[in-house]
């Protein structure tokens, strides 16, 4: 993808053309980090202030500094704040640990993926697809590495839940991978 940019923006240069990547910082880090001639920006995350406006505008509730500085490293995103406010609403609080805030991060993710790739399929099993996307990102944590190839794949789920796996996850087949 970076180099399809810079042969894309080489064959270009006289256009003038701007190109605005957003990125997870991971990945920036680890590939656009590299390309000479790219400036680099930063959005920065919500201040305090600006969490409490959204909260008062979608819920008409405030957080104090205490329960701030408690939830800022989840609702410092707008994405992450919007998910905790649509939380809210249907349960009149906020989640109260972070297995109950992560679980709600991972269900959501899950169900915008049901939507996305499962359109025909009325039900997925979402806690048994959680469980096995626990076993493969435990087992990449202990091999510190980002990826899995499809023996292991098959070999730590299963060839049943494999085709709902690579369907329904956070789990993107490389585009040369057969």
């Amino acid at each position: 993808f970076i180099s399809e940019i810079e042969i894309f923006l080489n064959k270009n240069k006289d256009r003038n053309i701007k190109v605005v990547v957003s990125c997870r910082t991971n990945i920036f880090e680890k590939y656009w980090a590299k390309i000479a001639e790219f400036n680099y920006f930063y959005l920065d995350t919500l201040t305090d202030k600006q969490i409490n406006n959204i909260l008062k505008k979608r819920i008409n509730i405030q957080l104090n500094y205490s329960d701030l500085q408690k939830y800022k490293s989840y609702i410092e995103n707008p994405f992450n704040l919007d998910l905790f406010c649509r939380f809210y609403e249907s349960e009149a609080r906020f989640p109260e640990t972070q297995q109950e805030t992560w679980d709600l991060f991972i269900e959501n993710e899950l169900r915008k993926l049901n939507k996305e790739k499962f359109i025909k399929n009325s039900e997925i099993d979402i806690p048994h697809i959680k469980n096995c996307l626990e076993k493969i990102a435990f087992t990449n944590e202990l091999m510190q590495q980002n990826f899995i190839h499809e023996d292991d794949l098959l070999g730590l789920i299963g060839k049943e839940d494999k085709p709902n796996i690579e369907k329904n996850s956070f789990i993107d087949r490389l585009p040369k991978s057969p």
